[in-house]
C-alpha cells in the first residue's frame, strides 16, 4: 500500500515514446499529472482515489486489476468539464507556423467549414494506421468513462458517456452517447475488430440521432443553410446500421424523418483521394415550397451537362441545359467530392403543384452534374 504521484510536462512526447503508438505532434504539449492511492499483491491491485489533471482539466477515477487465466482490468473515470478547444489551441498555433505540405492541407481543412466529407477522407488517408492485433490477447479490459461537460468548437456537449469492453483484440462498445448542441441526442453501439486482409480496424454497429433544433446542430458542425425559412430544418430523427473501415464508410438501413418528410435508404463513401459518395434514398413527400425564400433561382448555377426528363407525373419529356445550383454556399461542398445519386420521391410539391412518383438519378463528377433520369 502507498501513494503514487506522477507528473509530465509533455504528454504527447511521453506517449509517442512507447513502441507501437503513432507519433503525436509536439504541438499537443499538454501537462499531465496523476495522484492516487495504491494497493497491490501478487493476485492484483487497485489504484483508487485517483486525481488526473490535463492542463487545466481535472477528473477522478479508479483502476483495478486481477490476475487469473487472463488479466481482468477495470478502468473508471469521471470528468466534470473537459475543454477540448483550449487543449487544441497549441496544435493550431503549431500548424500555422509550419509550411510543410501536410500542415498546409491541415490548415485548409481547419479553415474550411464546408469540407466535412473531404476532411474525413483525408484523415483516413493521412492518419496513422493502427492495428488491433498489436493489443495484448491476455487482457480483458472494461472501460467506464463519463464527461459532464465537453467544450468543443465553441459549444457545449453534455452527458458524454462511453462504456466499452476489450477482449481477444476486439472492442465492444455497449454505450457511446452524448447530448450535442441543438438538444441533440446521439448514440452508438457496436464492435471494432481487425479486418482479415489489412488488419486495419473495422466498426460494425448501429447509430441513432434525434434533435429538436437541426439548424443549430448544422451550424455547430460548420454547415450553413441560407435561404431556408426559420420554421424548417427543425426536427430530425435518424437511425441505421454503420459500417466503417479504412477504405469505406457506409450507413445502411436508414430510417429518418426531417420535419414532416420520411426517408429510407443507404449512404456510403469511398475514402479515396477524392471521395466518392453513393446516396440511394426513398423519400415519402417533400413540400419544396416550404423550404424556399422568395423562390429566387438566380443563386443556383452549378454546371449541368444534360437533363433528361422522362414522364414524371404529367410533365412532358424534355432535354435542356441549365444552371441550377453551385455558387451558393449551400452547394459549395459539392466541389469537394464525386457522387452517385439515386432518389425516389412519392410526391414533390413545387409552386403548389404536386408531382407524383419522381425518380432522380445522376452522377456528380468534378462539380459537373449529369442527370440520367428525372
Amino acid at each position: 500500500k502507498g501513494k503514487l504521484n506522477f507528473n509530465s510536462k509533455n504528454l504527447a512526447r511521453l506517449i509517442s515514446s512507447v513502441d507501437g503508438i503513432p507519433y503525436l505532434p509536439d504541438g499537443l504539449d499538454w501537462t499531465f499529472s496523476v495522484m492516487t492511492s495504491v494497493a497491490a499483491s501478487t493476485m492484483g491491485g487497485t489504484f483508487s482515489d485517483m486525481i488526473l489533471k490535463l492542463n487545466n482539466n481535472q477528473g477522478t477515477g479508479k483502476i483495478s486489476f486481477q490476475r487469473g487465466r487472463k488479466i481482468d482490468l477495470n478502468i473508471k473515470f469521471a470528468v466534470n468539464k473537459l475543454d477540448i478547444d483550449s487543449l487544441l489551441k497549441p496544435a493550431v498555433t503549431k500548424v500555422k507556423s509550419n509550411n510543410t505540405k501536410v500542415d498546409n492541407e491541415t490548415r485548409k481543412s481547419t479553415n474550411n467549414n464546408n469540407s466535412i466529407i473531404e476532411n474525413v477522407a483525408r484523415t483516413s488517408l493521412l492518419g496513422p494506421k493502427f492495428s488491433l492485433k498489436s493489443l495484448p490477447k491476455g487482457i480483458i479490459a472494461t472501460f467506464d468513462l463519463s464527461f459532464g461537460v465537453v467544450i468543443y468548437n465553441k459549444a457545449v456537449v453534455r452527458q458524454v458517456k462511453l462504456n466499452a469492453n476489450l477482449e481477444d483484440q476486439e472492442i465492444t462498445i455497449s454505450q457511446a452517447s452524448a447530448l450535442l448542441p441543438g438538444s441533440t441526442d446521439v448514440g452508438l453501439q457496436g464492435i471494432i475488430f481487425a479486418e482479415k486482409k489489412t488488419e486495419f480496424p473495422r466498426f460494425e454497429g448501429t447509430a441513432d440521432l434525434m434533435t429538436n433544433n437541426l439548424r443549430a446542430l448544422l451550424n455547430w458542425i460548420g454547415v450553413n443553410i441560407p435561404g431556408v425559412p426559420g420554421d424548417r430544418l427543425i426536427k430530425l430523427a435518424l437511425g441505421g446500421k454503420v459500417l466503417a473501415g479504412a477504405k469505406k464508410l457506409s450507413f445502411n438501413s436508414i430510417l429518418a424523418q426531417i420535419d414532416g418528410t420520411k426517408i429510407k435508404g443507404v449512404v456510403s463513401m469511398m475514402l479515396n483521394e477524392r471521395p466518392l459518395v453513393d446516396i440511394s434514398l426513398a423519400i415519402s413527400q417533400l413540400n419544396l415550397d416550404g423550404y424556399l425564400l422568395g423562390k429566387d433561382s438566380k443563386r443556383f448555377n452549378l454546371k449541368v451537362l444534360t437533363i433528361r426528363k422522362v414522364n414524371s407525373g404529367t410533365a412532358p419529356d424534355k432535354i435542356k441545359k441549365a444552371n441550377i445550383m453551385g455558387s451558393s454556399s449551400v452547394f459549395s461542398i459539392l466541389k469537394k467530392f464525386d457522387a452517385n445519386l439515386d432518389f425516389k420521391l412519392d410526391e414533390l410539391v413545387v409552386d403548389n403543384l404536386p408531382i407524383k412518383k419522381i425518380i432522380f438519378r445522376a452522377k456528380l463528377r468534378k462539380s459537373r452534374l449529369a442527370l440520367s433520369n428525372l
